[in-house]
């Protein structure tokens, strides 16, 4: 649906065309989409922007010059973009998808990076879009990248996400504890995830900086 194109820009450079209260409008407008498009999405993204946030504050500084801080916010916030092409009934069963349905939702990274690459001064933070559901081992998709072949923001993107889908109730399965979940990436360091930033959020976890909310307090 959208043409991929190559990108000049690096990963550690940013957003120089706009703004940064204009980004700010264009990203907000790009994620209310995917709220208002599925339920489960509202508050999600910007939850995982805060985790990825807090994960990134932990980072040293030599970790922090390959990623500006602004590009990870963003990122966090239009990862799931790629939601809008999804079929509402796929992308709102009660119940297990299909692995054909599966296949399709596997889309969204791609979709989503290829729709932020139109918009020149966001095209640099595509990467963290399309790479954010890679594995540390090579078995996550789309292209089964392994190790630091995954860019950086795609790492940190892993971790914030899946512990928010973790402590999220979807219609065909209960959250579990913010504690379970904690256990549960860190159990997944080296084969799901990056141990590097693995070791990040267990320090913002400690600290209680990734201010997790209880059911129903939002």
């Amino acid at each position: 649906m959208y043409r991929r194109q190559k990108v000049s820009r690096s990963e550690t450079q940013p957003a120089a065309t706009l703004s940064e209260n204009g980004l700010d409008q264009i990203v907000r407008s790009l994620y209310l989409a995917v709220e208002m498009k599925d339920s489960y999405t509202a508050g999600h993204t910007e939850r995982v922007a805060q985790y990825a946030l807090a994960i990134y504050d932990q980072m040293d500084e030599s970790q922090k010059r390959m990623l500006p801080r602004n590009d990870l916010r963003y990122a966090g916030l239009l990862h799931d973009i790629g939601k809008v092409a999804i079929p509402d009934h796929i992308l709102q069963k009660e119940g297990k998808l299909t692995p054909e349905e599966y296949e399709i939702v596997k889309l969204h990274p791609t979709t989503g990076a290829d729709m932020v690459e139109q918009i020149e001064s966001l095209a640099h933070i595509s990467r963290g879009i399309r790479y954010h559901h890679e594995r540390w081992d090579g078995r996550g998709y789309p292209h089964q990248l392994k190790g630091e072949e995954i860019p950086l923001m795609g790492r940190i993107l892993a971790v914030a996400d899946t512990f928010d889908a973790m402590i999220s109730t979807r219609s065909y399965r209960q959250a579990v504890s913010a504690q379970a979940a904690y256990k549960e990436v860190l159990r997944c360091s080296h084969t799901q995830f990056d141990p590097q930033i693995v070791e990040c959020f267990k320090k913002a976890y400690e600290k209680g900086a990734l201010q997790v909310k209880k059911p129903g307090s939002e």
